[in-house]
């Protein structure tokens, strides 16, 4: 099923303890919460971008194509908020005293859950991981030519069932064409293992170098 905005903070919190997990059984609970910010985010942007899908409340999966369209709903976002904080602004000189207290407070409170949220996301980066990703990607893309391709950018599930692992593999058959190709660049050993679940097998470089990287042609 198809995710919609509201169905976001409680997907956020799935992402959140999973990822949370690859890590260390201990402590989970305190770890997703400081990643929880960043997990919202990207399941925000998913969902209006129309390609995040869930299994309930315990699973999710986003899947799209690369690309201009891709973009278009978070610009479209974007575009709004920016008027809404236009508006804003306008609003300012006429409020009343307490009307601007109430909204330094929701400015503050804003500031530190995106600042919280990328702290998180630096956390998360690895500039050599994904170099090498992005050139075994390349290489398979250019070993398939005439096919289109689609990532899958986000899999998730707490805790982990055969169930979950059903739903991501039916979701990626629903979503992409057969004989299509679909990608995605894990995070870790473990996660790799999640999506080797799914139906896709590890990408090497040019130089046969292993990778995070993972691939398949939709059946």
């Amino acid at each position: 099923m198809k995710a919609r905005l509201w169905d976001a903070p409680a997907l956020a919190w799935v992402a959140a303890r999973a990822f949370a997990a690859e890590h260390d059984r201990e402590g989970v609970h305190r770890r997703a919460m400081i990643g929880y910010p960043m997990h919202l985010i990207s399941v925000l942007v998913l969902v209006v971008q129309g390609q995040l899908w869930r299994w309930d409340h315990k699973a999710l999966i986003g899947i799209g194509r690369p690309g201009w369209r891709s973009c278009l709903a978070g610009g479209i976002a974007a575009v709004i908020c920016c008027a809404g904080f236009v508006a804003l602004l306008l609003w300012l000189p006429v409020a009343s005293m307490g009307q601007l207290k109430v909204v330094l407070v929701v400015m503050a409170v804003l500031l530190v859950f995106l600042l919280v949220a990328m702290i998180a996301a630096v956390g998360e980066m690895n500039v050599a991981r994904s170099r090498d990703n992005g050139s075994a990607i390349k290489v398979w893309k250019k070993s398939l030519p005439g096919y289109s391709f689609y990532k899958v950018s986000y899999l998730a599930m707490y805790p982990q069932t055969w169930e979950g692992f059903t739903f991501a593999r039916e979701a990626i058959e629903q979503v992409v064409p057969a004989g299509e190709g679909v990608y995605t660049e894990a995070r870790s050993n473990k996660h790799r293992a999640i999506y080797a679940r799914a139906g896709l097998h590890p990408l090497l470089t040019k130089s046969g170098k292993p990778t995070l990287a993972m691939g398949a042609v939709a059946d």
